[in-house]
């Protein structure tokens, strides 16, 4: 029986992101058709876009761990496995870049630009954008083990026909 705990975790991986984008563009349908949501705070608006995308994360994760061995033995034959985690680690390390990044700098621009009148500091703000910056760390690392993994298999592919070769 094939055992496909690392496939499952690869598109969960891969769903987390499009969970995000759709959670976005849901609120922004939402936000304009009903005027502006009447949410309590901007940290609950990030928590109701974030908390499904961060479990998709950590299950997906979760998941490949649990199967990544068996699953990178049978993807060394297949080409198209390969440039496909190779395409979803890649997209998981440039959005997780880019939230991180993104995060970080807006909470600055948030003090700098209104912290004086409010008094908020650079640090109540990264509080308040903690579960993008928390989403963003999550998708950095995912994309780091997949990219990780496959360059791995890619070596022992390498490794394997150099062996047959000699």
């Amino acid at each position: 029986m094939v055992d496909i705990k690392s496939e499952i975790g690869s598109i969960l991986l891969l769903s987390s992101i499009l969970c995000y984008f759709f959670a976005v563009s849901v609120g922004l349908v939402v936000g304009r058709s009903y005027g502006f949501l009447r949410i309590a705070s901007y940290f609950e608006l990030y928590v109701v876009r974030s908390v499904p995308t961060i479990g998709l994360t950590i299950g997906g994760l979760a998941f490949y761990f649990a199967g990544r061995k068996q699953f990178l033995k049978r993807s060394n034959d297949h080409l198209t496995t390969t440039i496909l985690l190779l395409l979803c680690g890649s997209l998981l390390v440039g959005f997780g870049f880019f939230f991180l990044l993104g995060g970080i700098g807006a909470a600055e621009y948030q003090v700098a630009k209104v912290g004086e009148y409010t008094g908020r500091t650079l640090t109540d703000e990264l509080i308040v954008g903690s579960p993008i910056l928390l989403t963003g760390f999550l998708w950095l690392m995912s994309g780091i083990v997949l990219l990780i993994d496959i360059r791995k298999s890619l070596m022992l592919e390498t490794a394997r026909a150099n062996i047959i070769r000699n």
